[in-house]
């Protein structure tokens, strides 16, 4: 079912798609994939609440899964709200503290949003998460100075 889904996302036959990826949720191990290309189409067609709910309907399958968080936390952001979108983050570091892709797009928002330390922390976090990376530094160092300026 799955398969049919994705012939039918190739062939822009989007709300077919959906269904089909609806209907095969039951059948597959990976429902979070599937709520996620949901949500996917859904943001694409300009579905805000339902891509809203298909993001949701991932974080509650896979509350440990970060990439739901971090893609919510965008969609969220980049529809301007972004007090609900720092606090999706938050949630989504607390429970994919692992994942450091999630904390770099928090350190980022955060350094958007002009919150310097707890940027800085939350790089600090995706550092650790993710090994040496030359952005996460760089991210690192400008949250530092910025807080060291502010005080």
């Amino acid at each position: 079912i799955k398969t049919l889904g994705e012939c039918l996302f190739r062939l822009a036959r989007y709300d077919e798609a959906v269904d089909t990826y609806k209907k095969a949720i039951p059948h597959e191990k990976d429902k979070c994939d599937l709520w996620q290309r949901i949500a996917q189409i859904r943001s694409g067609q300009g579905r805000y609440n339902e891509a809203v709910e298909a993001y949701r309907q991932a974080i509650k399958v896979s509350p440990s899964e970060g990439k739901p968080y971090r893609l919510l936390a965008a969609l969220v952001w980049n529809s301007g709200n972004k007090s609900e979108a720092l606090n999706i983050y938050r949630e989504g570091v607390a429970k994919a503290p692992k994942d450091g892709e999630l904390h770099a797009a928090y350190a980022y928002a955060l350094m958007s949003n002009q919150q310097w330390s707890e940027a800085a922390q939350a790089y600090k976090n995706a550092a650790k998460a993710m090994g040496s990376n030359p952005q996460i530094e760089a991210g690192y160092k400008s949250a530092m100075e910025h807080a060291a300026y502010e005080e």
